[in-house]
């Protein structure tokens, strides 16, 4: 597929690109990397008459401390930039370890912070890191320069709070301290309600034994029972058992109908306990089994 045909322009300064988008209004397109766009445009689900190219547009790009506790990132900054970005690494781990899972290196080298952004896309991760870490977004259009935090700026699926004639021209990001650096948290459960103190981030992580034996054993799971099946009646008597250590005689009775999945397909197999002969001794459900012949019906779910 091939776009539609559209009008192109390259404008140097943020002026002649505010100047076009105040003329062609909602029929102009702007185009900053072009990973989520130009694909869009070859597919037609996306037909802009006029398309704005803020390549060659100065400015717009770039990563520096802005002021106390702030990170400012141009619109037009390269995703693969921030990645490599000391600055980004030092003071918001978060983005810095949040880059490398942007699609892969071809996409990022050339796709921007502030295109990723401005598109929405709820399955992106930059917006969804900019809504985590309570950015500010600043935006200029013909009206002036205003401030959204991106709580505001997001207002749906694929859509934002930009005018027509507006361009997102930077985000500022709070700082944030490094990883693993002590932070003040508060206790919960018994006994903890309500009291701070200092201690490493996050949550406990179960250790490497604890991680491993659930991967071996898995969960304990209460056991299953056939749809068809309403309660587990008693069992009629089946005689009596062998007599225990402790001279007392077990009685053999338990219940039937316990389900197992048989592990072919969605069969079901209930397994009772008959005695082999009259008045033979039936398994007394603690270890200590007479003579017994396992019954066995089927169904098929």
């Amino acid at each position: 597929m091939k776009p539609a045909a559209f009008e192109y322009h390259a404008p140097d300064t943020l002026d002649e690109v505010l100047a076009l988008l105040a003329e062609h209004g909602a029929d102009a397109k702007v185009l900053a990397g072009g990973q989520s766009l130009i694909p869009t445009m070859n597919f037609r689900l996306a037909q802009p008459a006029v398309l704005v190219d803020l390549n060659g547009v100065a400015g717009l790009s770039g990563v520096e401390e802005s002021g106390t506790g702030l990170v400012s990132i141009g619109t037009m900054t390269r995703q693969r930039t921030a990645e490599r970005s000391e600055l980004v690494r030092d003071l918001c781990p978060l983005l810095h370890e949040t880059m490398p899972h942007i699609a892969h290196p071809q996409i990022r080298n050339r796709g921007t912070v502030g295109g990723s952004v401005a598109h929405a896309d709820p399955a992106a991760e930059l917006p969804a890191v900019t809504l985590a870490l309570e950015a500010t977004l600043h935006l200029q259009g013909g009206a002036g320069r205003r401030t959204l935090p991106a709580r505001d700026f997001f207002t749906g699926l694929f859509e934002t709070a930009l005018e027509p004639d507006e361009v997102l021209v930077s985000i500022e990001i709070p700082t944030q301290p490094p990883r693993g650096a002590p932070q003040r948290r508060r206790r919960t459960g018994p006994g903890g309600v309500g009291r701070g103190h200092s201690g490493g981030t996050g949550a406990r992580r179960p250790s490497h034994s604890c991680r491993r034996s659930r991967r071996r054993h898995g969960r304990h799971r209460p056991a299953r029972r056939h749809p068809r099946l309403g309660g587990l009646p008693a069992a009629p008597d089946l005689g009596t058992g062998p007599t225990g250590a402790d001279g007392r005689v077990r009685t053999g009775r338990r219940r039937t109908g316990v389900i197992r999945r048989s592990g072919v397909g969605s069969r079901w197999v209930s397994v009772g306990l008959m005695p082999d002969r009259e008045g033979a001794p039936s398994c007394d459900g603690l270890g200590d089994c007479g003579s017994v012949r396992p019954r066995v019906s089927a169904e098929t779910s």
